[in-house]
């Protein structure tokens, strides 16, 4: 992968291809059990991390966002790139009035560290349940009760943080291939988020419409290609976004023709993210594939109402680790 960015050490993960493909697997099914789930109220996001946290982890976001930019992308730009996006900034607050929303202001992109935070341990649950060979369904429980439950429903009357409320051990990342492989794919996702943004700046978009979101996507899917960074984490990304709000968030407004337009060019540039490596060009044809089984469900009104009443009824003590084959609350969404 080409662009430089890393919180800790990474690992190569070239040899996983299989673990990967299973992760990315996962984080389509949980994109369908998300992107249909409606809008629902706005939710108190001081409750998930607290000041001091988020201080932490803005130093250290600021710093590798702030390289993804300089060193990753600006070095690939063309000369009307560069042009409109000369003196574009960085801020990464610690939180937005609504969550997960990255947006830009002016010539200012807006990346709240909550969010990423939120992202970044999605990430490193994923990659530590499926390389121990647990089942996946609770990070889709966890979203779901997030969505549907209220801080009081969880143990200590907040909402847990993805790492705590999966039950995932605090020397995770001492596992060198969850490292390698989590942070692969959440470089991946806010590279993405980061090269989307850019997009709106240098098209000059006013106002949010599904073609803009449309050419914003294609603008970032041109500047991975072009630093041969895959987009292993853009599912999961999506997920977050359509967690909640119903057709995405104000800003980034989402449907199934916006998947389904990134998907087309996914598998119509897959050759080129690879540069030869089979196993990249296989990845970025499965993401594409899933992204348009992810459409397709989209206006699932069935499937809202199970997440819905599953996620409401369930305790959250059903989250921990478990082996591969238990049941799940969200069995009714596993159709033949």
């Amino acid at each position: 992968m080409g662009l430089p960015y890393a919180e800790r050490p990474v690992s190569s993960v070239k040899s996983a291809g299989a673990v990967v493909m299973a992760l990315i697997q996962a984080a389509l099914c949980l994109v369908l059990v998300t992107a249909a789930t409606g809008r629902a109220a706005e939710r108190d996001k001081s409750e998930i991390y607290d000041t001091p946290t988020l201080r932490e982890w803005q130093a250290r976001y600021t710093r590798s966002m702030s390289r993804i930019l300089t060193e990753g992308f600006v070095p690939v730009f063309s000369s009307e790139e560069q042009r409109t996006l000369s003196g574009i900034t960085l801020d990464l607050p610690l939180r937005d009035e609504v969550f997960l929303n990255f947006h830009t202001e002016e010539r200012t992109i807006v990346v709240p560290v909550e969010a990423l935070r939120w992202l970044d341990e999605i990430y490193i649950a994923y990659a530590w349940l499926v390389l121990n060979n647990f089942q996946l369904e609770p990070i889709e429980e966890y979203v779901a009760m997030l969505k549907h439950k209220k801080p009081e429903d969880f143990p200590g009357r907040v909402y847990p943080t993805p790492l705590r409320a999966l039950g995932i051990p605090a020397n995770a990342l001492n596992d060198t291939r969850v490292d390698g492989l989590s942070l692969r794919l959440f470089n991946s996702a806010r590279a993405f988020i980061l090269a989307h943004e850019l997009g709106h700046v240098h098209r000059g978009h006013r106002g949010s419409t599904i073609p803009n979101e449309e050419e914003a996507d294609r603008f970032a899917v041109e500047l991975m290609r072009r630093t041969a960074t895959v987009p292993m984490g853009v599912a999961l990304y999506f997920q977050a976004t359509a967690l909640w709000f119903q057709g995405g968030p104000p800003t980034h407004p989402l449907n199934a023709r916006r998947l389904r337009t990134m998907s087309g060019k996914l598998a119509a540039t897959a050759r080129e993210f690879g540069r030869g490596d089979a196993e990249d060009v296989t990845r970025i044809r499965f993401i594409g594939r899933g992204l348009d089984q992810v459409a397709d469900y989209l206006d699932d009104a069935e499937l809202q109402r199970c997440v819905t009443v599953s996620a409401s009824k369930a305790s959250p003590r059903v989250l921990a680790p478990r082996p591969r084959g238990a049941a799940s609350i969200l069995d009714c969404l596993r159709r033949p």
